[in-house]
């Protein structure tokens, strides 16, 4: 039980120490911070976006090469040999 006391004291005292020293050491305001956060998630976000879009892109072209009727009958001549 004592252990278990020392741990809960402990992790306690680590976040304490933790959540003042962030505030401390912080070097933009609350409201900056978050400001930033969300411009850097929308910016995520948006790359992100953009590469989906490529690539569906991509896909749907390569997509399009292996089902024209060329390749069909090209097979066709393969497969019959």
């Amino acid at each position: 039980m004592r252990r278990i006391a020392a741990f809960v004291g402990g992790v306690a005292s680590g976040t304490a120490v933790g959540t003042v020293l962030g505030l401390l050491l912080t070097p933009a305001s609350g409201e900056t911070m978050r400001e930033g956060l969300r411009q850097h998630i929308a910016n995520a976000r948006e790359a992100g976006q953009a590469a989906a879009e490529q690539k569906q892109a991509e896909l749907e072209a390569r997509w399009q090469t292996l089902t024209t009727p060329q390749d069909r009958a090209e097979d066709a001549d393969i497969a019959e040999d």
